[in-house]
């Protein structure tokens, strides 16, 4: 009797595992062909959110190659006031471009600070189709024409990279990448990997949970890595992530800031995924990040 019910068991066990695999196989079959990992990471769109004579300060069209020859878009928005305090090197969200993302670093501007903002290819008036490799290419294109610019070329100011949420991904791998190139980095909602992202968002889809860590370590690359990028980098960092963030995990932040080496300072909010839920949260943080920048320029 008990060596049936163990043959019972045994082959339940096997049946399962069967499915299971067969369930893998399928998913990956039928969703790799299609792009799973740039649809994870990628939702541009080519919509105008922000036009430029919106702007309270001077804005201009910048279009340049990514390294593969793709046409890409940038504005520069031009510090208010005669004294310029810095420039800042943009890189923004996963999702619609930067006519929408630009509104976040508007006020940098106002406080005497050049904003480079710029979209990855398919996003706004950036050719062709977003990748993992392409956004590795643009970025470096990217930093070549900030280079560049009347206004950065043979200028004596600090020159600071903003990253936000993928952003803050490639801003902190161009940074560890050129670790003479700026002089203070910014990641605000960083995650700590690519495949720790996928993962965490697998786990939430009651679809795809059981299966998040083979799909995702299967399915997305490493490489880009915050967690891994901020150890190479030897100017100041600030991190800064909103305890209420339910699309990267406020915990990740922590872990990106633990692995960065000083100086380094971690500004932490109530707010969600790059958004401020009171005008006093966003006035401390903007306080935060110039008080970052005055204390080291």
């Amino acid at each position: 009797m008990d060596n049936k019910s163990d043959k019972g068991a045994s082959g339940n066990r096997w049946r399962r595992f069967l499915i299971l695999a067969i369930l893998f196989a399928l998913v990956v079959i039928v969703i790799k062909p299609f792009g799973c990992a740039n649809r994870m990471f990628f939702w541009p769109d080519r919509g105008t959110y922000t036009g430029k004579d919106e702007m309270p300060f001077e804005v201009r069209d910048v279009y340049f190659k990514s390294e593969d020859g793709t046409k890409l878009h940038a504005w520069f928005c031009r510090a208010k006031g005669e004294k310029v305090k810095g420039a800042v090197f943009h890189l923004h969200g996963n999702a619609q471009n930067l006519t929408s993302h630009v509104r976040l670093v508007s006020w940098l501007p106002l406080k005497g600070y050049h904003v480079f903002a710029w979209d990855y290819r398919g996003y706004g008036k950036s050719e062709g189709s977003p990748t993992k490799s392409g956004l590795v290419k643009d970025t470096r294109a990217a930093l070549e024409a900030f280079l560049n610019l009347p206004e950065i070329k043979d200028r004596n100011i600090p020159l600071i990279v903003f990253g936000q949420s993928l952003g803050a991904a490639y801003g902190g791998w161009i940074a560890s990448e050129h670790p003479d190139a700026f002089d203070a980095v910014i990641l605000d909602a960083p995650f700590t990997s690519h495949q720790g992202i996928a993962i965490d968002a697998l786990q939430r889809n009651p679809v795809t949970w059981i299966l998040s860590w083979p799909l995702g370590w299967l399915l997305v690359s490493s490489g880009q890595d915050p967690v891994e990028c901020v150890k190479k980098i030897r100017v100041p960092v600030l991190v800064i992530h909103g305890k209420a963030d339910h699309v990267i995990p406020h915990k990740m932040g922590v872990k990106v800031y633990k692995a960065a080496n000083e100086p380094k300072e971690f500004l932490s909010h109530s707010g969600g995924h790059l958004f401020f839920d009171s005008e006093t949260e966003k006035r401390r943080v903007h306080k935060g990040i110039l008080d970052f920048l005055d204390k080291h320029f």
